[in-house]
């Protein structure tokens, strides 16, 4: 069963707000990770250092401003 738009927009209002921390690392997991290590596995180290910062900047920059 499919949660509706308002029930995950009332989970995202009332969650706490330590839980990005986990939804951002499960994204990371899923997105990026898997496009290093195929880089890694690949021998594209410009590609992995390149998608390791932007991956670092994109996060300082959303919490820090």
């Amino acid at each position: 069963m499919m949660e509706t738009f308002d029930q995950r927009l009332k989970r995202y209002v009332t969650r706490s707000d330590r839980e990005i921390f986990g939804w951002l690392s499960v994204m990371f997991q899923n997105c990026y990770l898997p496009e290093i290590r195929r880089a890694r596995e690949n021998e594209l180290y410009l590609c992995v250092y390149l998608t390791t910062h932007s991956v670092i900047q994109m996060v300082s920059e959303n919490m820090f401003d």
